[in-house]
């Protein structure tokens, strides 16, 4: 009997407006960056980066190879995680790209700016903006320039625009407790 009364309450959670709101969102968000991303993605040459440069460190990082421009050394959680991935094949390798690590690079950054696009539509939402207020910013986020580079070449800056949304959020919702925590792993983000 209490079965009964758990998979009811299942089904009408699975079914409510604001679920299916959510699951909505996901999917839109999912589909306007895969969207917006991939032809960056597929036409980006490590060889002539146009303007990205950095790429060259992040793939040198993710064989490797850590002697590279200062900076960029510190830079070393997005890389690694595509070392980890490749090392043990987490994640097909793209045949019609040219390094093995871009297409890795293509999976983790495109997840964490997805999570970071969500975040933000639900920041906006706690603002007291309303669905289609927090939407429309959620997809100038998506469609920015900058984002559409950070996603489709081997950059690290999407871990960084999380980064920013975690400080935002625990600012406006006070949790400086959790701020305190997250504060040393989100300064590894950018230096």
């Amino acid at each position: 009997m209490n079965l009964i009364y758990k998979i009811s309450g299942l089904k009408k959670i699975l079914l409510s407006e604001r679920f299916l709101k959510e699951i909505f969102v996901i999917f839109l968000i999912i589909n306007f960056l895969f969207n917006a991303t991939y032809q960056q993605y597929i036409h980006f040459d490590i060889e002539d980066p146009r303007g990205a440069g950095d790429a060259n460190y992040y793939q040198s990082m993710a064989n490797g190879e850590y002697n590279v421009y200062q900076l960029a050394r510190y830079r070393f959680l997005i890389p690694s995680l595509v070392y980890l991935f490749r090392k043990y094949s987490l994640i097909p390798i793209d045949p019609g790209t040219q390094d093995p690590n871009q297409s890795i690079f293509y999976v983790i950054t495109f997840f964490i700016t997805s999570v970071t696009a969500y975040c933000l539509y639900r920041f906006n939402l706690s603002l007291k903006l309303n669905f289609y207020s927090s939407l429309f910013g959620t997809c100038i986020f998506i469609f920015s320039r900058p984002t559409i580079i950070n996603v489709g070449t081997p950059h690290i800056d999407s871990f960084y625009n999380l980064s920013i949304l975690v400080i935002m959020l625990c600012t406006v919702n006070k949790k400086l407790n959790y701020l305190s925590i997250f504060l040393p792993f989100l300064i590894l983000s950018k230096i």
